[in-house]
């Protein structure tokens, strides 16, 4: 009997541990920012200098969102606030008025998307 209830607890415990991976990959999919830059430069009708840049930046904030996702989540969406705005800061030295304009406007729309927002 009591081999029963070691086995019983050592299954749910392994359950328990296979659904909490399931939501931490669920997490990281979440936060998985990364874009096709052609179609992004073609979407803001990039020239090739603000092509360059717009990439880096927008790498930058995909490296910021996988450390929010993998923070604790009472800090998660803190970080996730922090990365958006440094992000916009950024786009927003780069970008002309239309480009910034339509550059928040696919960011929301994926943050949406994808329940973060």
């Amino acid at each position: 009997m009591k081999k029963m209830i070691v086995m019983a607890v050592a299954m749910l415990s392994m359950s328990t541990a296979f659904a909490g991976n399931e939501d931490v990959k669920a997490v990281r999919k979440a936060y998985d920012m990364d874009v096709n830059y052609s179609r992004l430069a073609t979407a803001l009708n990039l020239s090739g200098d603000q092509f360059e840049t717009v990439e880096y930046v927008h790498n930058t904030f995909c490296n910021d969102m996988r450390r929010a996702s993998y923070a604790n989540a009472e800090k998660r969406q803190a970080k996730l606030d922090e990365a958006i705005s440094k992000d916009l800061r950024y786009m927003r030295s780069v970008l002309n008025r239309n480009q910034y304009r339509t550059y928040v406007m696919l960011l929301n729309a994926t943050l949406v998307n994808r329940g973060l927002k």
